[in-house]
């Protein structure tokens, strides 16, 4: 069977999706009230952010999504050990439903009590719409986007705290709670050495954000070659932004995503 159209759709369908990926954030308190967020997560449920600052985040949950997201955001803050990752319906503007996955990280006070949940919020309803098209796309997209494999990652450069979810530990090979505490700049020897041939780069460009390189973006999104824990290597999509940190004056914080995407790499340098 000739899976060529169904490829350049999922060329297409993974190029759309990979300029929003690591694309908002928002930030709530213990009682679930927006203390923050970026344009990048108005702009996916339709809001001005102005006004969406302090209104009651389990509200832009679709009503039958919102019993199940207000329990999950209260486990997350009682510490219990729940998956901090969740696909919610959440709702536009237009009263259309935006599917949403949320990932959850807990912002700690100076006592080590939780005081603030960030939630990294990445759009994948167009994903999941056209990737249901034909199974040679979907196939693509699942593991190029990895709608259950993008991990996040956070480091804070004044205290070169280095952390990563459970999802960002098995793409670097290591089991989960099992990734050695270590600096920044330890783990960036997993980072492996490429030699850039003209095919390669070209090709590498292509799972580039198109804000990468103006001067007046904080995203950074690169492909990398990784060292996985047993030694093997594979090509991971590398996504970064600068944030303020919310809890520390002063002090940003840098989070990210990474991504596999070594078969699609692999897929489009034999093309």
């Amino acid at each position: 069977m000739d899976y060529s159209e169904s490829i350049d759709e999922a060329k297409v369908i993974i190029d759309q999706a990979m300029r929003d990926a690591i694309a908002g954030y928002v930030v709530i308190n213990l009682g679930g009230v927006v203390l923050s967020s970026n344009q990048a997560f108005c702009a996916m449920l339709g809001h001005d952010m102005p006004s969406f600052h302090g209104t009651d985040f389990k509200q832009c949950f679709r009503e039958n999504y919102r019993g199940l997201a207000a329990d999950w955001l209260a486990e997350i803050q009682s510490g219990a050990d729940v998956n901090l990752r969740q696909l919610s319906g959440l709702l536009h503007a237009d009263g259309s439903t935006r599917m949403i996955d949320l990932n959850a990280s807990i912002d700690k006070d100076e006592r080590g009590l939780p005081a603030r949940v960030v939630l990294a919020a990445w759009d994948v309803t167009e994903i999941l719409s056209r990737g249901s098209r034909t199974k040679a796309a979907k196939n693509m997209l699942e593991l190029a986007l990895g709608v259950n494999r993008i991990g996040t990652w956070e480091h804070v450069p004044d205290t070169g705290e280095f952390t990563m979810d459970a999802t960002a530990e098995t793409l670097f090979g290591y089991a989960k709670g099992t990734y050695p505490k270590r600096s920044f700049t330890e783990h960036l020897q997993h980072h492996m050495p490429i030699a850039l041939d003209e095919k390669l780069r070209d090709v590498l460009a292509a799972f580039t954000h198109p804000d990468e390189g103006r001067k007046e973006s904080t995203l950074t999104v690169k492909v990398r070659l990784i060292r996985q824990a047993d030694g093997t290597a594979s090509w991971m999509r590398i996504g970064e932004r600068i944030i303020d940190h919310p809890v520390l004056l002063g002090a940003k914080k840098v989070i990210g995503t990474v991504q596999d995407v070594d078969t699609e790499v692999k897929a489009f340098i034999k093309l």
